[in-house]
């Protein structure tokens, strides 16, 4: 680390991208902010992303490292190996997450770092996140803004009981300072984390705050091949969905809300949250027996009835 430190660690965590990933690097070269570094950890690509990554990181050494590491699989294990890795060895205040194919306008990093200042109190855990145009796998616009695509409101869908059992960014449109990746890397548990982005909303929310950029601040590409993509949040597309493939559909959902149950269990043993009445409450409640539980989380709000087949699997 002799070299100067940058303001902004983005981290790019890559896995068979060959496709997208040139167009995404270049994207973040031609940022209006230039004081970052991007951090790069490839999941043992089998394409040619890895001689992609390469050409950037020695064309522009300042600001792209590939680094190399033995843990780190999946999509969770990719990304928070990859936290935990500028956590424990880089010193940049601030953290962007960066998917392998989407494509950053050129003054996301730069809007984005101005929220986390202005709105940041550095002791305490703070994420900002921005809306993203909904594209196809040409950057062709299929919405302009991804929150209305979804059906989602910041300052509602980021509330603290929207967040336990259902998530409302993704994780390259997020931004946090280094109390929220220091406290996150601290208490992760990897195998109750549904996604790293989730986790990090978790943790600004239970133990700081959350901002948001309300603009689109980057390309959100649609391309059949994401590991997770926008949702629509449209009933006849979500039953679609599950009656084309109903025994994993049901599989799926239980392994999902059973990671919620976990996650949420794991910062209830977390000191300092203004929520701990509550989350201790939850811990409480789901040792008890199902119908219970189904009746706590509808009758205090953690879950809506429209959200009925989360609420069969709690």
């Amino acid at each position: 680390m002799g070299e100067s430190v940058k303001e902004v660690a983005v981290l790019l965590a890559t896995y068979n991208g060959e496709r997208f990933v040139t167009e995404q690097l270049q994207s973040l070269k031609d940022q209006s902010f230039q004081s970052f570094k991007c951090y790069i950890h490839d999941d043992d690509s089998k394409d040619g992303t890895v001689s992609l990554v390469n050409e950037f990181v020695r064309k522009y050494p300042e600001q792209f490292e590939l680094v190399h590491y033995k843990d780190g699989h999946g999509a969770i294990g990719n990304f928070m190996s990859l936290a935990r890795y500028v956590r424990n060895n880089t010193e940049e205040p601030y953290v962007l997450f960066c998917d392998q194919d989407d494509y950053w306008h050129p003054t996301k990093i730069e809007k984005q770092l101005n929220a986390l200042k202005e709105g940041e109190n550095p002791s305490k855990p703070y994420l900002v996140y921005c809306d993203q145009e909904i594209v196809d796998g040409n950057l062709n616009l299929i919405a302009q803004s991804g929150m209305a695509y979804s059906k989602r409101q910041a300052g509602v869908d980021d509330s603290f009981k929207e967040l336990v059992f259902e998530n409302c960014a993704a994780g390259c449109t997020i931004g946090v300072n280094r109390s929220c990746l220091n406290l996150a890397i601290d208490n992760a548990n990897e195998t109750h984390i549904v996604m790293h982005d989730w986790w990090f909303m978790l943790m600004a929310r239970c133990f700081g705050s959350i901002g948001y950029v309300n603009e689109s601040l980057m390309k959100y590409r649609q391309h059949g091949l994401n590991t997770l993509g926008a949702d629509n949040k449209r009933l006849a597309g979500k039953i679609r969905k599950y009656l084309r493939s109903m025994k994993e559909s049901f599989s799926g959902k239980s392994r999902h809300v059973k990671k919620c149950e976990s996650q949420i269990r794991d910062i209830s043993g977390i000191p300092g949250s203004p929520f701990d009445k509550e989350l201790k409450q939850i811990d409480k409640v789901l040792t008890k027996n199902k119908l219970s539980r189904m009746w706590y989380f509808l009758h205090n709000g953690y879950i809506k009835l429209k959200e009925w087949f989360t609420l069969l699997f709690v």
